[in-house]
Order: structure tokens, then sequence, then C-alpha cells
């Protein structure tokens, strides 16, 4: 049960080095694991913590990358992934995210129960 995305490197994401700039990247990986915590919950989630970041390659404007996010735990509110980004140009793997946990929102913008709960195998290591 993983999401993929893809995104362009542009020119303004590069870093004085020209090279993508990390935290480019890992807006990237919040904007995908929200988007697939939005999409398991029917709610609006938020960001609550982002831990275990590895940068390991880089890329370069015009590379495209993509990003796979799973996810490896529910609770009552919050939902939690891990995630990848791949350089599609080069393959190499840029970045791992080990957890990005989101948390559900009722319309008061309060935590709220989402329901979901994940097979067995959705909670495995990453």
């Amino acid at each position: 049960m993983h999401q993929t995305f893809k995104r362009f490197v542009n020119p303004s994401h590069l870093n004085t080095y020209g090279t993508l700039h990390g935290g480019w990247l890992l807006q990237w990986f919040d904007e995908a694991a929200a988007i697939a915590a939005a999409e398991l919950t029917g709610r609006t989630c938020v960001t609550r913590h982002i831990r275990e970041v590895d940068f390991i390659h880089t890329a370069v404007s015009g590379d495209i990358v993509v990003i796979t996010v799973r996810p490896v735990a529910a609770g009552r509110t919050s939902l939690t992934f891990a995630g990848e980004a791949i350089n599609r140009r080069t393959g190499d793997l840029m970045a791992t995210v080990g957890r990005i946990t989101f948390v559900a929102l009722d319309g008061d913008r309060r935590p709220a129960a989402h329901g979901v709960t994940l097979p067995a195998a959705a909670g495995e290591q990453p």
C-alpha cells in the first residue's frame, strides 16, 4: 500500500553548489505523505514529526525525483509513513525518511480519530 509522487528539479530548487537543496526534498516528502494521509483518512492531516532523514545522493536541474511513501503505523488520530526518493535519471537512491507522522484533524482543527487500520504487512520495518 504505497503511493508515488514525482517532481521536476528546477533551477529555483538548487543550492549554491548547483544541486537540489535538501529543504526542497523534505518539503516534497512532507507533501507526498500529507496527501497520502488525507486520502487514507478522508480528513485534513498535519505534520507532527519527521525523523531519521538520510540524504544519500542529490539531483540537478532537469532531473525527476520519484518519492514513494507507505504507511507503517496507525494510531487513533495519527498515521506514520516511511519513504524514499529516487533520482529517475540516475537511478540513485537520494534520501530516505524513516518516519513522518501526521495527525488527523476535525472541523475545529483538533485531533480526531480517523478509523484507519493497516494490514499487518504495512507495519513491517521499511
